[in-house]
């Protein structure tokens, strides 16, 4: 064989690899997903109430932030230390 269907053939391998390596993981995947999200419901955590309780609290509290107007940047940064 010379260099050139040596670097065909290994493309080629790699292709088929790469294909049986999805139809494979795919599957396995897309079934795995569907099992948690059963069990989810299952088991009762499907619904906005499950996570509204003090755990979540932060989560979901609104933030505001008002980076957009500072004006003094030269005194933030000298006592920022």
């Amino acid at each position: 064989m010379d260099g050139r269907q040596k670097a065909t053939a290994l493309i080629v391998t790699g292709i088929i690899i790469l294909g049986l390596n999805y139809v494979a993981l795919a599957g396995f995947v897309a079934g795995k997903v569907e099992a948690g999200v059963a069990e989810q419901v299952a088991t009762g955590y499907d619904e906005e109430s499950d996570y509204t309780n003090d755990d979540w609290n932060n989560s979901t509290a609104e933030r505001v932030y008002f980076a957009y107007s500072i004006t003094n940047t030269e005194n933030l940064t000298e006592n920022s230390a």
